[in-house]
Protein backbone atom coordinates (compact mmCIF):
# COMPACT_ATOMS: atom_id res chain seq x y z
CA UNK A 1 0.00 0.00 0.00
CA UNK A 2 2.58 2.26 0.89
CA UNK A 3 3.76 1.98 -2.77
CA UNK A 4 0.98 2.70 -4.01
CA UNK A 5 0.93 5.90 -2.12
CA UNK A 6 4.08 7.20 -2.97
CA UNK A 7 3.06 6.08 -6.45
CA UNK A 8 0.73 8.49 -6.75
CA UNK A 9 2.61 10.94 -4.67
CA UNK A 10 5.62 10.70 -7.32
CA UNK A 11 2.94 11.35 -10.44
CA UNK A 12 1.59 14.38 -8.19
CA UNK A 13 4.90 15.51 -7.71
CA UNK A 14 6.42 15.31 -11.84
CA UNK A 15 3.10 17.06 -12.81
CA UNK A 16 3.41 20.00 -10.63
CA UNK A 17 6.83 20.32 -12.06
CA UNK A 18 5.75 20.78 -15.17
CA UNK A 19 3.86 24.14 -14.83
CA UNK A 20 6.92 25.73 -12.88
CA UNK A 21 10.33 23.92 -14.93
CA UNK A 22 9.26 26.31 -17.67
CA UNK A 23 10.08 29.56 -15.88
CA UNK A 24 13.09 27.86 -12.93
CA UNK A 25 15.28 26.03 -16.40
CA UNK A 26 17.27 29.14 -17.64
CA UNK A 27 18.19 32.43 -16.09
CA UNK A 28 17.62 35.93 -18.62
CA UNK A 29 20.40 38.99 -17.44
CA UNK A 30 19.55 42.18 -18.18
CA UNK A 31 20.73 41.63 -22.58
CA UNK A 32 17.95 39.42 -22.72
CA UNK A 33 20.10 36.47 -23.80
CA UNK A 34 19.36 32.77 -22.19
CA UNK A 35 22.27 31.87 -19.74
CA UNK A 36 23.33 28.65 -17.79
CA UNK A 37 22.23 28.98 -14.41
CA UNK A 38 24.85 28.56 -11.41
CA UNK A 39 23.27 24.99 -11.02
CA UNK A 40 23.03 23.87 -14.12
CA UNK A 41 26.88 24.60 -14.55
CA UNK A 42 27.24 22.62 -11.28
CA UNK A 43 25.22 19.77 -12.51
CA UNK A 44 27.28 19.41 -15.68
CA UNK A 45 30.39 19.36 -13.88
CA UNK A 46 29.32 16.68 -11.49
CA UNK A 47 27.68 15.19 -14.12
CA UNK A 48 31.13 14.11 -15.18
CA UNK A 49 32.89 13.50 -12.46
CA UNK A 50 29.92 10.88 -11.40
CA UNK A 51 30.33 9.20 -14.89
CA UNK A 52 34.32 8.99 -14.49
CA UNK A 53 33.19 7.45 -10.98
CA UNK A 54 30.42 5.28 -12.31
CA UNK A 55 32.50 3.74 -14.87
CA UNK A 56 35.64 3.11 -11.82
CA UNK A 57 32.98 1.32 -9.61
CA UNK A 58 32.51 -0.97 -12.63
CA UNK A 59 36.22 -1.76 -13.04
CA UNK A 60 37.25 -5.38 -12.38
CA UNK A 61 40.63 -4.63 -10.91
CA UNK A 62 40.23 -1.01 -9.08
CA UNK A 63 43.46 0.52 -7.55
CA UNK A 64 43.60 2.55 -4.50
CA UNK A 65 42.98 5.74 -6.62
CA UNK A 66 39.52 3.80 -8.05
CA UNK A 67 38.44 3.13 -4.50
CA UNK A 68 39.32 6.78 -3.36
CA UNK A 69 36.97 7.78 -6.47
CA UNK A 70 34.04 5.22 -5.55
CA UNK A 71 33.63 6.20 -1.69
CA UNK A 72 33.45 10.04 -3.11
CA UNK A 73 30.61 8.77 -5.82
CA UNK A 74 28.98 6.83 -3.19
CA UNK A 75 28.94 10.01 -0.80
CA UNK A 76 27.77 11.98 -3.56
CA UNK A 77 25.02 9.75 -3.94
CA UNK A 78 24.28 9.37 -0.02
CA UNK A 79 24.22 13.33 0.40
CA UNK A 80 21.61 14.07 -2.60
CA UNK A 81 19.27 11.64 -1.12
CA UNK A 82 19.28 13.12 2.38
CA UNK A 83 19.06 16.16 0.71
CA UNK A 84 15.76 14.76 -1.37
CA UNK A 85 14.66 13.12 2.31
CA UNK A 86 14.48 15.96 3.73
CA UNK A 87 11.66 17.42 1.27
CA UNK A 88 9.43 14.15 1.85
CA UNK A 89 9.66 13.29 4.86
CA UNK A 90 6.15 14.50 5.83
CA UNK A 91 2.81 12.10 4.92
CA UNK A 92 2.95 11.99 0.97
CA UNK A 93 -0.97 12.67 0.55
CA UNK A 94 -0.36 16.55 2.97
CA UNK A 95 1.88 17.68 0.03
CA UNK A 96 1.24 20.74 -0.84
CA UNK A 97 1.32 22.30 -5.03
CA UNK A 98 4.43 23.93 -3.55
CA UNK A 99 6.12 20.50 -2.21
CA UNK A 100 5.52 18.36 -4.54
CA UNK A 101 6.89 21.35 -7.13
CA UNK A 102 10.10 21.45 -5.00
CA UNK A 103 10.45 18.09 -4.98
CA UNK A 104 10.26 18.10 -8.78
CA UNK A 105 12.52 20.69 -9.14
CA UNK A 106 14.88 19.14 -6.87
CA UNK A 107 15.26 15.75 -9.01
CA UNK A 108 14.77 17.02 -12.47
CA UNK A 109 18.38 19.09 -12.18
CA UNK A 110 19.76 15.75 -11.66
CA UNK A 111 21.89 14.42 -14.79
CA UNK A 112 21.12 10.79 -15.82
CA UNK A 113 24.59 9.89 -14.82
CA UNK A 114 23.81 11.18 -11.07
CA UNK A 115 20.52 9.57 -11.23
CA UNK A 116 22.30 6.10 -11.71
CA UNK A 117 24.33 6.57 -9.12
CA UNK A 118 21.85 7.70 -6.77
CA UNK A 119 19.56 4.68 -7.61
CA UNK A 120 22.13 2.05 -7.04
CA UNK A 121 23.45 3.52 -3.81
CA UNK A 122 19.33 3.75 -2.82
CA UNK A 123 18.55 -0.11 -4.25
CA UNK A 124 21.53 -1.43 -2.01
CA UNK A 125 19.65 -0.27 1.12
CA UNK A 126 16.86 -2.28 2.42
CA UNK A 127 14.34 0.15 4.19
CA UNK A 128 10.69 1.72 3.68
CA UNK A 129 12.40 5.21 3.95
CA UNK A 130 14.85 4.65 0.96
CA UNK A 131 12.39 3.33 -0.67
CA UNK A 132 10.50 6.22 -1.34
CA UNK A 133 13.17 8.39 -2.05
CA UNK A 134 14.63 5.85 -4.51
CA UNK A 135 10.66 5.73 -5.96
CA UNK A 136 11.09 9.15 -6.73
CA UNK A 137 14.79 9.20 -8.03
CA UNK A 138 13.91 6.33 -10.48
CA UNK A 139 10.54 7.73 -11.81
CA UNK A 140 12.95 11.30 -13.19
CA UNK A 141 15.93 8.48 -14.37
CA UNK A 142 12.83 6.71 -16.14
CA UNK A 143 11.57 9.89 -17.86
CA UNK A 144 15.23 10.55 -18.77
CA UNK A 145 15.81 6.62 -20.27
CA UNK A 146 13.09 4.50 -20.06
CA UNK A 147 14.87 1.34 -21.48
CA UNK A 148 17.69 1.95 -19.44
CA UNK A 149 15.04 2.11 -16.24
CA UNK A 150 13.62 -1.10 -17.91
CA UNK A 151 16.86 -2.92 -17.30
CA UNK A 152 17.77 -1.82 -14.18
CA UNK A 153 14.41 -2.53 -13.04
CA UNK A 154 14.81 -6.59 -14.43
CA UNK A 155 18.01 -6.98 -12.89
CA UNK A 156 18.38 -5.09 -9.69
CA UNK A 157 15.17 -5.29 -7.68
CA UNK A 158 14.49 -8.20 -5.86
CA UNK A 159 11.05 -6.89 -4.70
CA UNK A 160 8.50 -8.47 -6.42
CA UNK A 161 5.91 -5.47 -5.91
CA UNK A 162 8.39 -2.78 -6.07
CA UNK A 163 9.78 -4.53 -9.50
CA UNK A 164 6.17 -4.81 -11.29
CA UNK A 165 5.72 -1.17 -9.90
CA UNK A 166 9.13 0.14 -11.75
CA UNK A 167 8.55 -1.44 -14.87
CA UNK A 168 5.33 0.34 -14.90
CA UNK A 169 6.96 3.58 -14.70
CA UNK A 170 9.14 2.53 -17.56
CA UNK A 171 6.86 1.38 -19.57
CA UNK A 172 4.65 4.78 -19.44
CA UNK A 173 7.30 6.83 -19.96
CA UNK A 174 8.85 4.48 -22.88
CA UNK A 175 5.35 5.01 -24.64
CA UNK A 176 5.92 8.55 -24.41
CA UNK A 177 8.63 8.50 -26.64
CA UNK A 178 8.09 5.41 -28.74
CA UNK A 179 4.39 3.48 -27.78
CA UNK A 180 5.76 0.50 -30.12
CA UNK A 181 8.82 -0.13 -28.57
CA UNK A 182 6.52 0.29 -25.42
CA UNK A 183 4.27 -2.33 -27.08
CA UNK A 184 7.25 -4.46 -27.68
CA UNK A 185 8.91 -4.75 -24.54
CA UNK A 186 5.47 -5.13 -22.54
CA UNK A 187 4.95 -8.27 -24.42
CA UNK A 188 8.56 -9.34 -24.48
CA UNK A 189 8.17 -8.82 -19.91
CA UNK A 190 4.68 -10.16 -19.75
CA UNK A 191 5.40 -13.72 -21.94
CA UNK A 192 7.21 -17.16 -20.33
CA UNK A 193 10.53 -16.24 -21.15
CA UNK A 194 13.02 -17.27 -18.49
CA UNK A 195 14.06 -14.39 -16.32
CA UNK A 196 10.03 -12.80 -16.61
CA UNK A 197 9.24 -15.02 -12.87
CA UNK A 198 7.35 -12.50 -10.82
CA UNK A 199 5.97 -10.48 -13.21
CA UNK A 200 2.14 -9.20 -12.83
CA UNK A 201 0.08 -9.10 -16.20
CA UNK A 202 -2.50 -7.48 -13.93
CA UNK A 203 0.27 -4.86 -12.71
CA UNK A 204 1.32 -3.46 -15.95
CA UNK A 205 -1.42 -3.65 -18.07
CA UNK A 206 -2.12 -0.03 -16.88
CA UNK A 207 0.89 1.17 -19.11
CA UNK A 208 -1.00 0.06 -21.53
CA UNK A 209 -3.49 3.01 -21.74
CA UNK A 210 -0.57 5.30 -22.09
CA UNK A 211 0.71 3.45 -25.25
CA UNK A 212 -2.28 2.24 -27.14
CA UNK A 213 -2.99 6.43 -27.11
CA UNK A 214 0.35 7.10 -28.81
CA UNK A 215 -0.09 4.10 -31.19
CA UNK A 216 -3.95 5.46 -32.04
CA UNK A 217 -2.04 8.92 -32.71
CA UNK A 218 0.71 7.32 -34.89
CA UNK A 219 -1.12 5.50 -36.63
CA UNK A 220 -4.55 3.68 -35.66
CA UNK A 221 -4.54 0.87 -37.74
CA UNK A 222 -1.21 -0.08 -36.47
CA UNK A 223 -2.75 0.22 -32.53
CA UNK A 224 -5.98 -2.15 -33.92
CA UNK A 225 -3.74 -4.43 -35.42
CA UNK A 226 -1.54 -4.37 -31.76
CA UNK A 227 -4.56 -4.41 -29.83
CA UNK A 228 -6.57 -7.76 -31.75
CA UNK A 229 -2.48 -9.33 -31.39
CA UNK A 230 -3.09 -8.58 -27.75
CA UNK A 231 -6.24 -10.33 -27.21
CA UNK A 232 -5.17 -13.68 -29.53
CA UNK A 233 -2.21 -13.58 -26.84
CA UNK A 234 -4.59 -13.38 -23.93
CA UNK A 235 -4.23 -10.55 -22.54
CA UNK A 236 -7.25 -8.30 -21.12
CA UNK A 237 -8.41 -5.32 -23.56
CA UNK A 238 -9.46 -2.78 -20.82
CA UNK A 239 -6.87 -0.87 -20.50
CA UNK A 240 -5.46 -0.67 -24.17
CA UNK A 241 -8.74 0.26 -25.50
CA UNK A 242 -8.92 3.15 -22.51
CA UNK A 243 -6.39 4.36 -24.66
CA UNK A 244 -6.97 3.93 -27.83
CA UNK A 245 -10.76 5.49 -27.52
CA UNK A 246 -9.09 8.63 -25.64
CA UNK A 247 -8.53 11.11 -28.86
CA UNK A 248 -12.22 10.05 -29.91
CA UNK A 249 -14.69 12.52 -30.12
CA UNK A 250 -17.74 11.87 -32.55
CA UNK A 251 -20.11 9.16 -32.88
CA UNK A 252 -18.82 8.38 -36.18
CA UNK A 253 -15.37 7.46 -35.01
CA UNK A 254 -16.69 5.37 -32.92
CA UNK A 255 -18.63 4.04 -35.19
CA UNK A 256 -15.50 3.81 -37.44
CA UNK A 257 -13.52 1.96 -34.81
CA UNK A 258 -16.42 -0.91 -34.13
CA UNK A 259 -16.54 -1.21 -37.86
CA UNK A 260 -12.85 -1.45 -38.16
CA UNK A 261 -12.88 -4.08 -35.40
CA UNK A 262 -16.06 -6.27 -35.65
CA UNK A 263 -13.73 -8.87 -37.38
CA UNK A 264 -11.72 -9.80 -34.18
CA UNK A 265 -13.14 -12.86 -32.06
CA UNK A 266 -13.31 -11.01 -29.01
CA UNK A 267 -17.13 -9.43 -27.98
CA UNK A 268 -14.57 -7.60 -25.17
CA UNK A 269 -13.52 -5.35 -27.24
CA UNK A 270 -16.62 -4.72 -28.83
CA UNK A 271 -18.22 -4.51 -25.34
CA UNK A 272 -15.10 -1.71 -25.07
CA UNK A 273 -15.85 0.46 -27.41
CA UNK A 274 -19.13 0.93 -26.60
CA UNK A 275 -18.84 1.29 -22.98
CA UNK A 276 -16.20 4.11 -23.88
CA UNK A 277 -18.67 5.62 -26.19
CA UNK A 278 -21.33 5.28 -23.38
CA UNK A 279 -19.36 7.29 -20.73
CA UNK A 280 -19.00 10.18 -22.90
CA UNK A 281 -22.62 10.07 -24.79
CA UNK A 282 -25.13 7.68 -23.01
CA UNK A 283 -28.56 9.20 -24.79
CA UNK A 284 -26.48 8.97 -28.28
CA UNK A 285 -25.59 5.05 -27.38
CA UNK A 286 -28.85 4.57 -26.20
CA UNK A 287 -30.76 5.78 -29.75
CA UNK A 288 -27.85 3.59 -31.69
CA UNK A 289 -28.69 0.44 -29.91
CA UNK A 290 -32.21 0.85 -30.59
CA UNK A 291 -32.60 2.04 -34.10
CA UNK A 292 -29.51 1.20 -35.73
CA UNK A 293 -28.07 -1.82 -34.18
CA UNK A 294 -28.18 -4.94 -36.15
CA UNK A 295 -26.19 -7.67 -34.99
CA UNK A 296 -27.00 -10.38 -32.78
CA UNK A 297 -25.60 -9.43 -29.13
CA UNK A 298 -28.33 -6.54 -28.54
CA UNK A 299 -29.67 -7.47 -25.49
CA UNK A 300 -26.44 -8.24 -23.95
CA UNK A 301 -25.00 -4.95 -25.35
CA UNK A 302 -28.14 -3.19 -23.48
CA UNK A 303 -27.29 -5.05 -20.37
CA UNK A 304 -23.89 -4.16 -20.30
CA UNK A 305 -24.97 -0.20 -21.81
CA UNK A 306 -27.32 0.06 -18.52
CA UNK A 307 -24.74 -0.95 -16.39
CA UNK A 308 -21.65 1.50 -17.29
CA UNK A 309 -24.71 4.73 -17.61
CA UNK A 310 -25.23 3.44 -14.31
CA UNK A 311 -22.08 3.84 -12.89
CA UNK A 312 -22.47 8.05 -13.68
CA UNK A 313 -26.60 7.82 -13.18
CA UNK A 314 -28.10 5.21 -11.81
CA UNK A 315 -31.76 7.35 -12.24
CA UNK A 316 -31.56 7.87 -16.10
CA UNK A 317 -29.61 4.47 -17.34
CA UNK A 318 -32.70 2.61 -15.10
CA UNK A 319 -35.45 4.76 -16.41
CA UNK A 320 -34.26 3.74 -19.97
CA UNK A 321 -33.67 0.46 -19.08
CA UNK A 322 -37.69 0.24 -17.77
CA UNK A 323 -38.44 2.22 -21.31
CA UNK A 324 -36.64 -0.37 -23.51
CA UNK A 325 -37.45 -3.85 -21.74
CA UNK A 326 -40.17 -6.57 -22.67
CA UNK A 327 -42.85 -6.23 -19.62
CA UNK A 328 -42.33 -9.92 -18.97
CA UNK A 329 -38.09 -9.40 -18.49
CA UNK A 330 -38.22 -6.34 -16.80
CA UNK A 331 -38.95 -7.28 -12.95
CA UNK A 332 -35.44 -9.58 -13.20
CA UNK A 333 -33.30 -7.22 -15.17
CA UNK A 334 -34.24 -3.99 -12.98
CA UNK A 335 -33.36 -6.62 -9.51
CA UNK A 336 -30.34 -7.40 -11.52
CA UNK A 337 -29.64 -3.24 -12.35
CA UNK A 338 -30.55 -2.60 -8.54
CA UNK A 339 -27.88 -4.83 -6.73
CA UNK A 340 -24.98 -2.86 -7.17
CA UNK A 341 -26.95 0.43 -6.28
CA UNK A 342 -28.62 -1.22 -3.22
CA UNK A 343 -25.40 -2.37 -2.08
CA UNK A 344 -24.29 1.36 -2.50
CA UNK A 345 -27.18 3.79 -1.21
CA UNK A 346 -30.04 1.27 -0.50
CA UNK A 347 -32.87 4.13 0.38
CA UNK A 348 -32.19 6.07 -2.98
CA UNK A 349 -32.25 2.47 -4.84
CA UNK A 350 -35.42 1.89 -2.79
CA UNK A 351 -37.31 5.44 -3.41
CA UNK A 352 -36.64 4.89 -7.04
CA UNK A 353 -38.05 1.06 -7.33
CA UNK A 354 -41.16 1.86 -5.54
CA UNK A 355 -42.04 4.36 -8.12
CA UNK A 356 -42.13 2.02 -11.25
CA UNK A 357 -44.87 0.34 -12.27
CA UNK A 358 -46.72 -3.38 -10.14
CA UNK A 359 -45.53 -5.42 -13.15
CA UNK A 360 -41.81 -4.20 -11.65
CA UNK A 361 -42.28 -3.52 -8.45
CA UNK A 362 -44.22 -6.01 -6.50
CA UNK A 363 -43.91 -8.88 -3.91
CA UNK A 364 -41.73 -10.89 -5.92
CA UNK A 365 -39.28 -8.61 -6.95
CA UNK A 366 -39.53 -6.66 -3.73
CA UNK A 367 -38.03 -10.11 -1.84
CA UNK A 368 -35.10 -10.29 -4.28
CA UNK A 369 -34.30 -6.31 -3.98
CA UNK A 370 -34.22 -6.90 -0.55
CA UNK A 371 -32.14 -10.06 -0.28
CA UNK A 372 -29.73 -8.94 -2.72
CA UNK A 373 -29.36 -5.29 -0.67
CA UNK A 374 -28.70 -7.66 2.74
CA UNK A 375 -25.28 -9.06 2.02
CA UNK A 376 -23.81 -5.67 2.45
CA UNK A 377 -26.81 -3.50 4.59
CA UNK A 378 -28.54 -5.66 6.78
CA UNK A 379 -29.58 -2.93 8.68
CA UNK A 380 -31.19 -1.75 5.72
CA UNK A 381 -33.07 -5.16 4.78
CA UNK A 382 -34.02 -5.01 9.04
CA UNK A 383 -35.90 -1.94 8.53
CA UNK A 384 -37.96 -3.27 5.81
CA UNK A 385 -38.24 -6.93 6.43
CA UNK A 386 -42.06 -6.69 7.66
CA UNK A 387 -43.02 -5.32 4.21
CA UNK A 388 -42.47 -9.34 2.75
CA UNK A 389 -45.81 -10.74 3.03
CA UNK A 390 -44.15 -14.46 2.66
CA UNK A 391 -43.02 -16.03 5.66
CA UNK A 392 -40.74 -18.28 3.41
CA UNK A 393 -39.37 -14.42 2.17
CA UNK A 394 -39.19 -13.38 5.67
CA UNK A 395 -36.80 -16.61 6.49
CA UNK A 396 -34.45 -16.33 3.57
CA UNK A 397 -33.92 -12.87 4.74
CA UNK A 398 -33.17 -13.66 7.74
CA UNK A 399 -30.54 -16.06 6.95
CA UNK A 400 -28.98 -13.29 4.34
CA UNK A 401 -28.81 -10.78 7.46
CA UNK A 402 -27.04 -13.08 9.82
CA UNK A 403 -24.51 -13.99 7.75
CA UNK A 404 -24.39 -10.39 6.69
CA UNK A 405 -24.11 -9.34 10.97
CA UNK A 406 -21.49 -12.36 10.85
CA UNK A 407 -18.81 -10.56 8.74
CA UNK A 408 -18.84 -7.94 10.49
CA UNK A 409 -19.82 -7.87 14.49
CA UNK A 410 -20.53 -11.47 15.62
CA UNK A 411 -22.41 -9.44 18.94
CA UNK A 412 -24.86 -8.00 16.64
CA UNK A 413 -25.18 -11.38 14.77
CA UNK A 414 -26.14 -12.88 18.00
CA UNK A 415 -28.18 -10.52 18.95
CA UNK A 416 -30.04 -10.58 15.71
CA UNK A 417 -30.18 -14.20 16.18
CA UNK A 418 -31.82 -14.26 19.32
CA UNK A 419 -34.76 -11.87 18.54
CA UNK A 420 -35.89 -13.56 15.27
CA UNK A 421 -38.40 -16.14 15.10
CA UNK A 422 -36.58 -18.32 12.90
CA UNK A 423 -33.42 -19.02 14.47
CA UNK A 424 -33.48 -22.63 14.48
CA UNK A 425 -33.88 -22.30 10.48
CA UNK A 426 -31.19 -19.40 10.64
CA UNK A 427 -28.71 -22.06 12.57
CA UNK A 428 -29.31 -24.75 10.24
CA UNK A 429 -28.65 -22.71 7.23
CA UNK A 430 -25.75 -21.08 8.80
CA UNK A 431 -24.14 -25.04 9.17
CA UNK A 432 -24.61 -25.89 5.99
CA UNK A 433 -23.09 -23.01 4.39
CA UNK A 434 -19.81 -23.74 6.39
CA UNK A 435 -20.00 -27.09 5.90
CA UNK A 436 -19.93 -26.39 2.08
CA UNK A 437 -17.09 -24.12 2.35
Amino acid sequence: MKHVVWFISLLLAFSAGYFVNHFSSETLPLDGQPKKSMSAEKGAAEDKRLSATTATARASTPNTEEKENDDEEAATASELAQQLKALVNRDPMSLTFSDMANIYMFVSNLSEAQLLAIIHDLSSKESEENQTVFTIFYGRYAELNPPAALDFAMTDMADEQLKNMLLNISLVNLAKQDPLASYERFVALTGKSQGNEGISKQRLSSSLIATFSGLAKQDLSLAIDKLNELSQLGHGVTMPLWGLTQGLESKQEFLDLLTLTESFDNHEIEDGIISEWARRAPEQVGEWLLKDYSGERLEQLKDNFVQTWGYNDRESSGNWLVDNTAPDKAGKKVVNFLRSWAWDEPEAAMQWFTKQPDAIYNQKTFADFVNDAAYRQPQFAMKYMSYLDSKKDQQRLSETIYRSLKRKSTQQANDFLEQSPFKDEILEFDKYVEESL
